[in-house]
């Protein structure tokens, strides 16, 4: 969305964010996105995902964890 600032509330970013990304731009370089709540709490769940997946592969290859790794260094 290509809107001048000088035009929109706060109110009306919200409104516009809610139904798509709102990029600010600063000094004419891309600065900020602004989302929905709900879209934000989504792509956390699709963060945590993908990262409960890769410790799983993680662990099934046989890695045991920082502090397991360091305690068994210090062993030797």
């Amino acid at each position: 969305m290509n809107l001048k600032m000088q035009f929109l509330t706060p109110n009306k970013f919200s409104d516009i964010a809610r139904k798509e990304p709102v990029i600010v731009e600063k000094t004419g370089r891309k600065n900020i996105v602004l989302i929905a709540f709900e879209e934000y709490e989504r792509l956390i769940r699709i963060e945590d995902a993908y990262w409960a997946e890769k410790a799983a592969g993680a662990e099934a290859a046989g890695y045991e964890g920082s502090t397991e790794s360091i305690w068994q260094q210090s062993r030797h």
